[in-house]
């Protein structure tokens, strides 16, 4: 995300933060009151950020996204071929990818998607993706996707996976029941 400020012209920051965290810090900067147990917002200001970028934010970021079948498929073995979701009914999405980013890893898992129930179905795994951004430029998005997104090692970190696996889990779990 890029944010200008005149106070801070030139200062970077490598926190971890969400577009859900947009409103909240921009009405903060603008002097608007947002009482988060009132008011039905997910994120959490970022402006301290400005202070002091080298402050943490958060210690993780989560997103989803739908993937469909192609065009005339409806098979598993088409996966790495799958679409993105445009104009399709989310009770027709075939698997949804719930990813976890923190400072080191991005973790992904593609659940097949129960369209009635509408959640994901943990015990049918398209497959899961880790990928390690230890020496990650923080600066440079296009460099931190293009060199520490290609190799993916959730074999070579067990413990890692399992790990964040919980933590999505329990994320998503906790987004199912509204908190």
């Amino acid at each position: 995300m890029l944010f200008r400020s005149p106070e801070t012209m030139g200062k970077r920051t490598s926190a971890i933060v969400e577009h859900i965290d947009m409103y909240p810090s921009l009405a903060e900067l603008a002097g608007v009151p947002v009482d988060l147990k009132v008011e039905s917002v997910d994120g959490r200001s970022w402006a301290h950020l400005l202070d002091d970028p080298t402050e943490v934010h958060k210690a993780a970021a989560f997103t989803q996204y739908p993937r469909c079948w192609p065009e005339g498929s409806t098979s598993s073995e088409a996966f790495t071929h799958m679409a993105r979701c445009a104009h399709v009914d989310m009770t027709d999405f075939a698997y949804m990818g719930y990813s976890i980013r923190t400072s080191r890893w991005r973790y992904t898992e593609w659940a097949r998607w129960n369209g009635t129930t509408m959640s994901p179905d943990w015990s049918d795994l398209a497959g899961i993706e880790l990928y390690d951004h230890t020496d990650d430029p923080p600066h440079d998005s296009k460099v931190s996707f293009e060199q520490f997104e290609n190799k993916n090692v959730a074999d070579l970190f067990p413990d890692d996976v399992n790990e964040l696996s919980n933590q999505v889990h329990e994320f998503v779990a906790g987004e199912a029941l509204g908190s």
